[in-house]
C-alpha cells in the first residue's frame, strides 16, 4: 500500500503551573478506540524542545536527522532541539504512542537528555522491566491530567518520568551506528551536508562532488527521507538560524550565518514555518524558559 504523508491531529490544550517550580502546558489527545491504520508518514520537522516519543504499540520506524531507527513497544526516541525528525507509521497495526515535548530549562533536570551531539543518542531501549515502569508513569500522569488532580501530583509525575529515562540514557559506544537503509551516496551526502549547510549552493556542490544530477539527488530525498532536498536545507538553516538569535545575534546576523542570502526572504519563511518573525522568536527567548510539558497519546 502506497505510503501518504498526513498532518498531525490538534490536541486539545491544558495548562497548570507550580508556584517556585516553573510553570509548564499539557497538551495531548487520545484515542480510545484503537484501530488499524492505513501507512502514515509524519512530516520532517523540527522544536526547539526536547521530545520524547515512547511507542507503546505499532509497526514504526523513526527518523532522526540522517539515522532510521525501527522501534519496538516500549523503545523511545530522543530528539534534541533543531534536530529534524519524523515518524514513519508502516500500517498494518495500530498506532499507540506517547509524545512529550520539554523546553529545557534546568541542567539538573534535561541535562542527562543533551549529553550527546546532534543526530546521536536518539534511540533509547530500556530493559523490558523498565520499560514497563515508564509507561506506567505515562498513564498515570495521564489519568492525572484527565481527572484535574493537583498541580504538584502532576508535576511529580511528570519530574519521575523524566528521571526514569534519564537513568536508561546509555553512553555512546565507540564505532557504534545506528541501523539505516538510507543509500551510502545519499548517507554520505546527509553528512557533509550536515557540515556545509550554511555555504551558498550547497545541493549544487554536493550533487557536484558525487556526480549525481539534482533531479536524482531530489528522488533519493523523497524515497528515503520523504521530504525534498530544498524543505531539508531549509530547516537545517532555520534551526541554525534559530539557535543564532538565541545567542545574542541579531536578525541579519542569524540570517547571514545560517546560509540565508535574502533577508526578506528569511523572515518570511520563518513567520510561514514558526507562526513568527525572527525577531519574536528572539524576544521570546530573552527571558530564562519555563518548562513546557506536552503529552499526546493515540
Amino acid at each position: 500500500m502506497e505510503e501518504k504523508i498526513e498532518k498531525q491531529i490538534p490536541a486539545a490544550t491544558h495548562r497548570f503551573s507550580v508556584p517556585s517550580l516553573g510553570a509548564f502546558e499539557v497538551e495531548y489527545y487520545r484515542d480510545k478506540a484503537p484501530r488499524i491504520l492505513d501507512p502514515k508518514i509524519f512530516p520532517p520537522h523540527i522544536h526547539d524542545t526536547i521530545e520524547l516519543y515512547i511507542l507503546v504499540d505499532g509497526n514504526v520506524s523513526f527518523m532522526v536527522e540522517n539515522h532510521l531507527y525501527d522501534m519496538k513497544s516500549g523503545d523511545i526516541i530522543l530528539a534534541k532541539p533543531n534536530e529534524i525528525h519524523h515518524c514513519i507509521h508502516h500500517g498494518g497495526s495500530v498506532h499507540k504512542h506517547f509524545c512529550l515535548n520539554f523546553r529545557p530549562s534546568s541542567d539538573l533536570l534535561f541535562g542527562p537528555f543533551l549529553s550527546h551531539a546532534i543526530g546521536s543518542g536518539n534511540l533509547i531501549s530500556p530493559p523490558p522491566e523498565e520499560k514497563e515502569k515508564i509507561l506506567a508513569i505515562c498513564e498515570d500522569f495521564l489519568t492525572a491530567t484527565e481527572e484535574h488532580e493537583s498541580d504538584l501530583t502532576k508535576y511529580a509525575l511528570a519530574v519521575s518520568l523524566l528521571a526514569k529515562i534519564a537513568e536508561n540514557i546509555r553512553p555512546a559506544k565507540e564505532g557504534e551506528k545506528a541501523e539505516s537503509d538510507v543509500p551510502s551516496v545519499l548517507k554520505c551526502i546527509l553528512d557533509e551536508l550536515n557540515v556545509r549547510f550554511t555555504e551558498a549552493d550547497s545541493l549544487g556542490k554536493l550533487c557536484d562532488a558525487y556526480y549525481i544530477s539534482g533531479s536524482t539527488l531530489n528522488r533519493l530525498f523523497r524515497k528515503y527521507l520523504h521530504t525534498t532536498p530544498r524543505h531539508y536545507l531549509e530547516t537545517k538553516r532555520l534551526a541554525y538560524s534559530r539557535l543564532l538569535l538565541c545567542q545574542g545575534k541579531n536578525v541579519t546576523e542569524a540570517c547571514i550565518g545560517a546560509g540565508f542570502s535574502d533577508c526578506s526572504g528569511y523572515i518570511r519563511l520563518f513567520r510561514t514555518r514558526f507562526g513568527m518573525t525572527p525577531l519574536q522568536y528572539k524576544m521570546s527567548h530573552a527571558e530564562p524558559l519555563s518548562m513546557r510539558l506536552t503529552t499526546k497519546k493515540i
